[in-house]
């Protein structure tokens, strides 16, 4: 993650939550609890019931912030979803 006043570009090597196969289309910070984020991308098409199945991963932020990239996110849960993304704790 990069401070939202550092204005340089984001490169390789920069610490990143990489979890999802696809485009990220939501996210989500916990209202009570600072270092809980949720993330929401669509998954693949179910043509049958002609819905988008989703994946939707919980991270729990170091509270020193990311200083490597994590690629496993705390918890996972995916299928026929649709939801607006709210975290409580």
């Amino acid at each position: 993650m990069v401070n939202a006043n550092d204005l340089r570009k984001v490169t390789a090597d920069d610490p990143m939550l990489k979890g999802h196969k696809r485009v990220i289309t939501d996210f989500s910070f916990s209202p009570f609890n600072d270092n809980l984020l949720a993330t929401a991308s669509e998954g693949s098409t179910n043509p049958i019931f002609n819905q988008i199945d989703s994946n939707i991963h919980l991270w729990e932020i170091p509270e020193e912030g990311l200083t490597q990239s994590i690629t496993q996110p705390d918890a996972t849960l995916s299928g026929s979803l649709n939801v607006k993304l709210c975290l409580l704790d």
